[in-house]
């Protein structure tokens, strides 16, 4: 299939206006006021939408090796479940500058198995919520304060 200049240039004008659909609801520490509010273009809010820390549900989770825990997620863009991965870093609160230790990929299903997106329920994309993507802290980790990203 070949793309003409105009229909690039019509989508690239599009991009601006499109927004996440999936919200970490736990853990949770740095909230921004909407929950799938991406990122900034120019990636100054990095890692975290959040920019006063102030506002935020306070430290990170206390973690230690051998731990489980589990990320919950809502919203409807699965886009037929992909790969993702789990991180950890030890900053609070991270910044652009953090230092990130993957602890689990998922190949494939994640954050769930679909066909396309789901339906979006009548009280809006983050009242649906996916199953728990389950996750254990591995052993060499240090415990304490963390952030987790998924």
């Amino acid at each position: 299939m070949k793309f003409s200049l105009a229909m690039i240039a019509t989508a690239v004008a599009f991009l601006p206006v499109i927004e996440a659909h999936l919200a970490m609801l736990n853990p949770g520490v740095y909230r921004h006021g909407d929950p799938v509010f991406p990122l900034a273009v120019d990636g100054s809010d990095f890692p975290c939408t959040v920019t006063d820390f102030s506002n935020s549900d306070g430290e990170g989770p206390t973690l230690n090796p051998g731990q489980g825990a589990d990320i919950k997620l809502a919203g409807t863009a699965v886009h037929s479940g992909g790969s993702c991965q789990i991180s950890i870093t030890y900053d609070q609160p991270p910044n652009k500058n953090s230092v990130w230790k993957v602890m689990k990929s998922f190949q494939g299903a994640c954050p769930i198995e679909a066909n396309g997106n789901l339906p979006v329920p009548p009280s809006g994309p983050t009242s649906n919520i996916l199953p728990p993507l389950a996750y254990t802290v591995p052993a060499g980790l240090p415990a304490g304060k963390a952030t987790i990203a998924w």
